[in-house]
């Protein structure tokens, strides 16, 4: 009789189950978790998405038996495929949703000009959404404030003075949503105080904008998306609220300022004015106090006990000797 060589098979079983792997990525679709799809600010209710089941293939299992065909000399094999359920629920996310909080000023001693700017900025940014990643920025989002947009001429911080200008008031909503925004876990990315303290927050908590190069800028570094609700009340207060996810912890976030420095001011400016008789003059502006000031963002867990604070901004308001005019003696 003649003597027959037999093939043995090698199976190199890493590079089948690498294979099988591949096969099975191009087949697994996950599933798709419940989301939040939008936010409606008159209502204060959150639109959501329920999530969609996917599917796997068992890889470990297709392996063996691909291995075993081939001990075996040949044989069948079967993918086995199974549902992979969504993590999250519509009924538990939308537990996890609402306001994540606000921040309040008062309104009330403002002219009606006044107030028409601060509500005609308020309507801008209210229903806002900022996406994570996303960087709010207050001029980007009014633009220049001009009369053909409805604003009007009101009181404002001028190089330290109170004059009238277009848009005058809208530091107080850029303050308010500055202050919402710290408390809304928000990153500041531009903050700037003003050239003197307002009446409306605390030193150290104003964040003035000026178009175009002051503004107020934060972004959403969180993983999901905020919505920004803004009003002026009935009563005049200017409210403005962040919602979104709630913090998990059911902690909050408030701001402590102080005062550091009391910067005294200097001898006045004089400035001659020949409508003045010789010898008379008239105090045009007041000399005011100066003060250095410093905020933090205090974390709070939810029995309202201090976990952490870090340093939020420095504010430096600068002292004036005020203006005299006199009328020259010749």
């Amino acid at each position: 009789g003649a003597d027959l060589a037999v093939e043995r098979t090698i199976v190199d079983e890493a590079k089948v189950g690498a294979r099988i792997d591949e096969l099975a990525a191009t087949v697994n679709a996950g599933a798709t978790d419940a989301h939040v799809t939008g936010f409606d600010a008159q209502t204060l209710t959150f639109t959501f998405a329920e999530g969609e089941a996917g599917y796997a293939v068992d890889a470990d299992a297709l392996k063996s038996q691909v291995l075993s065909a081939f001990a075996n000399g040949g044989g069948s094999v079967s993918a086995q495929v199974s549902l992979v359920q969504p993590t999250t629920t519509v009924a538990e996310l939308s537990a996890k949703y609402g306001l994540i909080d606000s921040a309040t000023t008062n309104a009330s001693s403002s002219s009606s000009n006044r107030l028409s700017n601060i509500a005609l900025a308020c309507s801008t940014i209210n229903g806002l959404k900022l996406d994570p990643g996303e960087t709010f920025s207050f001029n980007g989002v009014l633009g220049k404030r001009t009369t053909d947009k409805g604003y009007k001429s009101a009181p404002a911080f001028v190089n330290g003075l109170v004059e009238e200008d277009v848009g005058g008031g809208i530091c107080q909503v850029s303050t308010t949503l500055f202050n919402a925004a710290v408390k809304a876990d928000m990153t500041v990315v531009e903050r700037s105080p003003h050239s003197r303290p307002v009446s409306y927050v605390d030193r150290g908590k104003d964040a003035a904008v000026n178009w175009p190069d002051t503004d107020l800028k934060f972004r959403n570094d969180s993983q999901d998306p905020i919505w920004i609700v803004a009003e002026v009340t009935e009563n005049k207060r200017v409210v403005i609220s962040i919602y979104g996810k709630l913090f998990e912890n059911g902690g909050s976030i408030i701001i402590e300022a102080k005062t550091t420095e009391t910067l005294e001011p200097d001898q006045p400016e004089m400035r001659p004015n020949s409508s003045l008789a010789p010898g008379e003059q008239v105090v045009v502006e007041d000399a005011r106090t100066g003060y250095r000031a410093e905020a933090y963002k205090v974390y709070l867990d939810a029995d309202g006990n201090e976990i952490s604070r870090e340093p939020l901004c420095r504010s430096t308001y600068r002292a004036s000797g005020g203006v005299i005019e006199y009328g020259p003696t010749y």
